[in-house]
């Protein structure tokens, strides 16, 4: 998850979107159906999805996009 992490930082916040999810799932190439499982377990956005996954506890949605 340090990607994601990275990628929101560098994005200056959420955008409300599961776009950096989606660019590292494809380049990971990890079948993007995993999007629908991370936003049924609450992961509707990058940040959402890495406070959710997060064992570090550093991922706190700003939705700042």
């Amino acid at each position: 998850m340090n990607h994601l992490d990275v990628a929101l930082q560098a994005a200056d916040g959420c955008s409300h979107s599961q776009q950096l999810t989606s660019d590292w799932l494809q380049a990971a190439g990890i079948d993007l159906r995993v999007l629908d499982k991370l936003r049924h377990a609450g992961g509707g956005c990058d940040c959402e999805t890495l406070a959710n996954l997060d064992y570090g506890g550093r991922g706190t949605c700003t939705n700042n996009g």
